[in-house]
């Protein structure tokens, strides 16, 4: 549990509760989605920020650093503006593969609107990514330099401890394999629902329901779960969800 006590001795995890931390995660995502990346991305930058029509329906988790207060990494959650017709009715990953979604386990159709959501725009600070402590995907063997590298997994596991408070376990998001990977070494059940895109690099389609991870996760990132669920408060995490349009 040594790498989660230090992660929380560095970092704190809480959701986005101003504009001014908005204005901050969209800086972020264009310093490292299009200037270092270049990835090609649907919104259109503006004064030095990356967002799209997705953002005015989105919940943001945030990790910062204790010592600097800044945001180092994101990740938001979009939820179906079900009470709204057009694109925004559907989850980007819906309105992306249309109808070639496909699960083995689950009927995607008939998942409940107010219950479903995606994942996205996951982005941690270049100074704090660092692949060579990940060789193998092993944590454990990997030096004090992994807890940078588990800002990416908070961001995953703070997402599904309050999805799991709001009532939405069913998930949907676009990943990378390597990512993919790393979640299910965490014990996270995800099935990818997709071909592979190329979609600033190769990512599936891939659906979890978090009750189900929840049940199955590792003993570490269990651990993390339960410090990050204390983090998130619900009435907080209701609010912001109300305040983005959802019904």
């Amino acid at each position: 549990m040594e790498f989660v006590s230090a992660f929380f001795e560095r970092f704190d995890v809480r959701l986005a509760s101003s504009e001014a931390d908005k204005h901050e995660i969209y800086r972020l995502r264009h310093e490292v989605f299009l200037q270092e990346l270049g990835y090609e991305l649907s919104g259109v930058p503006e004064n030095g920020e990356e967002r799209d029509d997705y953002d005015s329906n989105a919940i943001y988790i945030v990790v910062i650093g204790r010592f600097t207060q800044q945001i180092v990494g994101s990740a938001r959650i979009v939820v179906p503006q079900t009470h709204v017709a057009g694109r925004l009715s559907y989850l980007p990953v819906e309105n992306y593969c249309g109808k070639t979604l496909f699960s083995s386990t689950v009927q995607l159709e008939s998942i409940p609107r107010d219950e479903l959501c995606e994942i996205s725009r996951i982005v941690v600070a270049r100074h704090y990514r660092k692949r060579k402590d990940l060789e193998g995907n092993d944590l454990k063997t990997a030096g004090l330099d992994a807890v940078n590298r588990l800002i990416s997994i908070a961001l995953f596991v703070s997402s599904a401890a309050l999805l799991e408070t709001l009532g939405r376990p069913h998930v949907m998001g676009f990943i990378e394999k390597k990512f993919a990977r790393l979640l299910r070494g965490t014990g996270m059940k995800i099935e990818r629902i997709s071909p592979f895109h190329d979609i600033c690099g190769l990512r599936a389609a891939y659906y979890g329901n978090t009750r189900d991870s929840l049940r199955h996760v590792s003993p570490l990132f269990s651990h993390m779960y339960t410090l990050v669920k204390e983090r998130l408060d619900k009435s907080d995490a209701s609010s912001a969800l109300a305040n983005h349009g959802s019904d």
